[in-house]
């Protein structure tokens, strides 16, 4: 009876992270579905496409005056074989930057610089997913308290990751075996502050504190390990990263509307009893 039982439990594991990693692919269908969603996820595409140009085009500059420095005007056929190889190592060294870059991108800075219009890219989808029949006021400054929270959220996660990597970090000195160490309780941090970071703004415009936050992420382990998963993936690939905020913004949203129960689908703020009032009115019909 415990042996099924625990089998039991871990396919409802296996089932769960395939929920999660399924969400991005979720979160692009609604976005495609409703022309709303559309207009609000193009801007935060454009400012990715934007910082990924103006990291990756200066650095591929640099990298080509210093090889072509490298070599003599009178290229002997050793120069020229010496310069093929290091053109075979400059599209390795290319495609392992992009991946660097992009994830740094793509995970900090495109998220701080898009986070007002992945906000409202939430709050427009929340609006969908849940069939509210009226929209919220829109209101700057209830917009710019909800981005200050957000940041802040990430500020945390970025610091936390940050001190795990640093610290792990001296596992590398060993070899092989120190690479695997170092990787994969790395990697499972990233996908799971990742999927976090998505859930987030539904959380944080209902002011969740501490506790009710680590309630929801202990209940919804396995599917923010699979949404993050999939960001951390998707990333990765430099055109495919491009889409990755807004579709994952719209999949971490779904998430949290279908596994939220209805305390944790409340509102907090004082400032926005209009909007619990219509959220009230959703959950008890």
């Amino acid at each position: 009876m415990g042996k099924e039982t625990t089998e039991e439990i871990k396919k409802s594991k296996k089932r769960e992270f395939y929920n999660g990693f399924s969400l991005p692919f979720r979160g692009l269908k609604l976005i495609l579905q409703h022309f709303s969603l559309v207009k609000l996820a193009i801007l935060p595409v454009i400012i990715n496409i934007g910082c990924f140009a103006l990291l990756y085009f200066p650095g591929m500059y640099i990298y080509e005056t210093y090889i072509f420095q490298a070599i003599p005007p009178d290229i002997a056929w050793y120069w020229e074989f010496l310069y093929q190889l290091f053109y075979v190592l400059k599209i390795i060294f290319v495609l392992l930057i992009s991946a660097i870059i992009c994830f740094l991108l793509f995970s900090t800075v495109g998220g701080i610089l898009a986070a007002p219009f992945l906000d409202a890219l939430s709050e427009r989808a929340e609006f969908i997913i849940l069939k509210r029949k009226e929209e919220t006021p829109f209101s700057l400054k209830l917009l710019f308290l909800d981005i200050v929270v957000i940041l802040a959220q990430e500020a945390k996660k970025l610091f936390l990751w940050m001190t795990f990597t640093i610290i792990t970090l001296p596992l590398m000195l060993i070899p092989l075996l120190g690479q695997v160490l170092f990787f994969i309780p790395n990697a499972i941090l990233a996908a799971y502050f990742l999927g976090l970071g998505f859930i987030d703004f539904s959380v944080s415009r209902r002011r969740h504190d501490k506790k009710q936050r680590k309630t929801f992420n202990n209940n919804n382990l396995w599917m923010i390990l699979g949404l993050g998963g999939a960001v951390y993936m998707t990333i990765l690939i430099p055109l495919a990263g491009f889409l990755c905020l807004p579709i994952c913004t719209v999949g971490g949203t779904l998430l949290f509307c279908e596994q939220a129960t209805k305390e944790e689908l409340k509102f907090q703020r004082p400032d926005l009893k209009k909007e619990q009032k219509l959220l009230d009115g959703m959950i008890n019909s």
